[in-house]
């Protein structure tokens, strides 16, 4: 039986690991990130794909760095034919010309729509009612390899990115067994990504999460789900941070007045209904600096909001 190396580390990748598992295939080798300090106590802590491999019984590598030589004989050592990577890091060249058959990455996109880090937030931001998965082969660019298999994804309206990315996550899992077998029996080729003016997907930093009232209530709104649950989107109110998790678009309460954008309009019900650049945000689950995640109506209940208050 043809051998697999598997690399990833965060949850996404877990679902292609236990598939491939379940499907029989023979995985010579997992490889992860290090442990990282976590938690107050700032104990190791195992990425999820490392503690699924130990619980499973599977061999298990950590590098520090993916040239060291120790790490590279190792991956020689297990004469696997094909690597699998799932939500890693990108591979030095060296690495990818091990295997035989090459190594194929799982990406959260139709490529070449949203290359980079962050593909599911990216598709969520824009408001997009669909995205997908693709696999393809890799090469030294960043998600620049041919493309093997591809499945669309409906985003529906109530989505956000936990339950998008748990969704994708399983439904990559069975496009990745599905190339992985049409790789191993020579029935699968590769074809080049179309050129073109595509969006891109980088990294979320710590300005991608800062509320900017003065934009469009849907595009706010896509902000927040796009960022819910973690990191969150942000904004200010009393030189304290807010922590904003689930929202909804409404119309602005009728009157002869254009209130400011981050103008608090009301303070009952639900949660805060907010001024926006256009149309208004009603924050439906916050949470405070310091504090949990909680019912924006049960927030407003300690805390006395008033309305005309500027949230920014």
């Amino acid at each position: 039986m043809a051998g697999l190396v598997f690399m990833g580390s965060p949850g996404f990748a877990l679902p292609s690991l236990d598939a491939l598992v379940a499907a029989g295939h023979d995985l010579r080798l997992v490889v992860s990130r290090p442990d990282q300090p976590a938690g107050r106590g700032r104990k190791l802590r195992p990425t999820e794909v490392s503690a699924r491999a130990l619980e499973l019984g599977l061999p298990l590598c950590r590098p520090v760095r993916m040239r060291d030589p120790g790490f590279l004989a190792e991956l020689r050592g297990t004469e696997a034919e094909l690597f699998v990577v799932v939500a890693f890091r990108l591979l030095p060249g060296r690495i990818l010309k091990m295997p035989s058959l090459g190594a194929f990455n799982l990406h959260g996109s139709l490529l070449p729509a949203y290359r980079g880090a962050a593909p599911i937030q990216h598709a969520l931001m824009d408001g997009k009612a669909s995205t997908g998965l693709t696999t393809f082969l890799l090469d030294r660019g960043v998600d620049t390899g041919g493309i093997l298999l591809q499945e669309t994804t409906p985003i529906s309206t109530g989505d956000d990115l936990g339950s998008l990315h748990d969704r994708m996550a399983v439904q990559g899992a069975a496009l990745v067994v599905r190339t992985v077998e049409g790789l191993l029996a020579g029935t699968l080729t590769a074809t080049s990504q179309p050129e073109g003016n595509w969006p891109l997907a980088p990294r979320i930093e710590a300005d991608t999460r800062r509320i900017d009232w003065h934009r469009a209530a849907n595009m706010l709104h896509n902000q927040v789900r796009a960022l819910s649950p973690v990191p969150a989107a942000l904004c200010r109110l009393h030189d304290r941070w807010l922590k904003l998790f689930a929202t909804r678009v409404e119309e602005l309460p009728t009157d002869d007045s254009a209130p400011a954008p981050g103008t608090v309009l009301e303070t009952g019900g639900e949660g805060p209904l907010v001024a926006c650049g256009a149309r208004a945000l009603r924050i439906l689950e916050l949470a405070p600096e310091g504090k949990r995640r909680m019912r924006a109506a049960d927030w407003l209940r300690g805390y006395k909001l008033e309305i005309g208050e500027q949230m920014e």
